[in-house]
């Protein structure tokens, strides 16, 4: 791998390419994004908001909103399947959501561990246009 490195007068002039966002200046579509923290802190309640936003196209924060949906795959780390299923109910019926039909889940906690460079696995993954990776520290 060569590494190159940039001086501050082309970080400076950099133009940031027009991309799609899925969130306005927050996440752009056709990226992968990892979350991580202490247990009990909020990250899959907060990403379970963002699932429910994505479907209903509507605000997930004050200053963000999801103006297309997605498709989503969630791999998520740390939780049991039963535990995730009975958050997101609550939060789907908190958007008037009957069901969700753009997001995929990965449960590592009941399926077991996957490896990223995996060639089958990354062929899969580019049939979604937002990848989420929820995790503890």
């Amino acid at each position: 791998m060569k590494i190159k490195l940039k001086t501050w007068e082309e970080i400076l002039e950099y133009e940031e390419p027009n991309e799609e966002w899925f969130v306005e200046n927050l996440i752009r579509k056709g990226t992968v994004n990892y979350i991580t923290g202490k247990t009990g802190c909020g990250k899959s309640m907060l990403l379970m908001h963002l699932i429910c936003a994505n479907e209903k196209q509507c605000d997930w924060l004050p200053d963000y909103c999801v103006k297309n949906t997605q498709k989503i795959v969630y791999f998520n780390g740390h939780m049991r399947v039963a535990n995730t299923a009975q958050r997101l109910k609550q939060i789907k019926k908190g958007y008037g959501l009957e069901v969700i039909k753009n997001m995929y889940m990965y449960h590592s906690f009941d399926q077991g561990e996957i490896r990223i460079e995996n060639k089958e696995l990354l062929d899969f993954l580019r049939n979604f246009d937002v990848i989420i990776i929820d995790n503890e520290e």
